[in-house]
């Protein structure tokens, strides 16, 4: 299928032994590494999906997918280099416009500081695919978290307010890509 049109990328095997294309085994991966691999429209329903495989080299291994949407999917990773868990967000489209504006989108974003945006921590290609690996922030949803509504909507219009100024446009702003941390950080 076409990745622009719905169409969810993971990677590697899914934990109950499952291939992400509902096959036994691994699911697209190569002899001595792991490929991204289609599986389908199923955003929501694969998001927290157990996931294993390891890219960038050896260096991030995989841990469940985050979240998909129209533009790409984010995958809670472990970095094996810095001994920390990361978030790697990794665009549908590899080319073109697409992958233009989502180097251009870490460019901003790693120029931000600010306690309310995910930091940026580096734009990685491997073997012609992109990702970048960014601060994983976990706690549920805004719309979830315990959080009073006044103090939820402050933080979050501070952290819109930090993009404008850095020119960057949230272009998919919505309660379920909006996590609150443990502490009360959006």
């Amino acid at each position: 299928g076409d990745p622009g049109h719905g169409a969810v990328e993971v990677v590697a095997e899914v934990d109950e032994g499952h291939g992400a294309d509902g096959t036994r085994g691994r699911a697209g991966a190569p002899r001595g590494g792991t490929q991204w691999t289609e599986v389908g429209p199923l955003a929501t329903v694969l998001a927290g999906m157990q996931v294993r495989g390891v890219v960038g080299g050896g260096r991030f291994e995989l841990r469940r997918l985050v979240g998909a949407g129209a533009c790409g999917a984010v995958f809670a990773a472990h970095d094996r280099e810095r001994g920390r868990e990361v978030a790697l967000k990794r665009p549908h489209e590899q080319v073109g416009a697409p992958l233009l504006r989502f180097q251009r989108e870490f460019q901003a974003l790693a120029a931000i500081r600010h306690p309310n945006v995910v930091t940026a921590h580096e734009l990685i290609a491997e073997r012609g695919r992109w990702f970048f690996a960014m601060e994983l922030v976990e706690g549920p949803p805004l719309t979830m978290a315990a959080l009073g509504v006044r103090e939820g909507f402050r933080q979050l219009c501070a952290a819109v307010e930090a993009l404008h100024a850095a020119g960057i446009v949230h272009r998919d702003l919505k309660p379920a890509n909006v996590r609150v941390t443990p502490q009360g950080r959006v």
